[in-house]
């Protein structure tokens, strides 16, 4: 629930409450809207960001 509710603010909200966004946190929200609104195209971008990232960290 707490996680939920951070990533609901927007970062500079976030930020004044003492909580960052990481930028993964933030993408694996807008795959989760994106999916949730059924836009497939957008839902494929995102992922494949997060396919990016990961292999960077990784």
């Amino acid at each position: 629930m707490y996680q939920r509710l951070c990533l609901s603010m927007t970062p500079e909200v976030a930020t004044a409450f003492g909580h960052e966004h990481s930028a993964t946190a933030i993408l694996e929200q807008r795959l989760r809207n994106a999916i949730g609104s059924r836009n497939w195209p957008l839902a494929g971008e995102i992922a494949k960001k997060l396919a990016r990232q990961d292999r960077q960290a990784g």
